[in-house]
């Protein structure tokens, strides 16, 4: 009898876990399908009405920073339905969602900026010259998508969404880490945004992820 009572009392903590390793598959597959639907309206719908962007212009740069929008709203709305489907009591507010905005705008903002500025440098925005930062918008993403995931389980139940929410910020601090010695040889003038709203990403980062492990579920 204790041994079914134990299953019972562990099974919410179980899907809960679940839906967090589906979130993550979800995040992979669904960046990846993303970007393929991106290139591809980009292609066949844009560019023939004159609105496709020209690499090397600021046009690009639009492009690429739709992607982290697509992908965030995407997975959050299979993410929903799966959720919901796993653990019952899920309650998705208005307050956690619009938080999931302002990450995805963060994102997309960080990726336009980092375009601005391998364009500034070089002419030419390339993954290679702005190096590991080019991980920043993808873990800024991830960050917001585990804050509204986890604001959705009751504080006792959401340990598995934490973690997640804790390696996607781990994840944006390597991918920033070697950008560090540069900042202390000083910033240009033209790198003050970038710079802006990657210290506003971190910050974004920090305070949702203590906000997952103190607050119980959102109202």
């Amino acid at each position: 009898m204790n041994g079914g009572i134990d299953v019972a009392g562990r099974r919410p903590s179980t899907m809960v876990a679940a839906w967090a390793v589906a979130g993550a598959a979800l995040y992979v597959v669904v960046g990846l399908v993303s970007l393929f639907v991106v290139a591809t309206v980009e292609q066949t719908v844009l560019e023939p009405l004159g609105l496709g962007g020209q690499p090397g212009t600021s046009s690009w740069g639009i492009v690429l920073a739709s992607h982290p929008l697509v992908w965030g709203i995407a997975t959050a709305m299979v993410a929903g339905r799966l959720g919901r489907r796993l653990v019952p009591d899920t309650r998705f507010t208005i307050g956690p969602a619009l938080v999931l905005i302002v990450g995805l705008l963060l994102a997309a903002t960080t990726m336009y900026l980092l375009h601005e500025y391998a364009r500034e440098r070089y002419g030419w925005f390339d993954p290679e010259y702005v190096g590991f930062a080019d991980f920043a918008a993808p873990a800024v993403v991830a960050v917001a998508l585990a804050s509204w995931a986890a604001a959705a389980i009751p504080r006792e139940r959401r340990k598995p969404l934490v973690v997640a929410h804790i390696a996607a910020v781990a994840a944006l601090g390597l991918a920033l880490l070697p950008s560090l010695p540069g900042v202390q040889d000083g910033i240009r003038t033209s790198s003050i945004p970038l710079a802006t709203i990657l210290v506003i990403d971190v910050a974004f980062a920090v305070v949702s992820a203590s906000l997952s492990i103190t607050r119980r579920r959102a109202i």
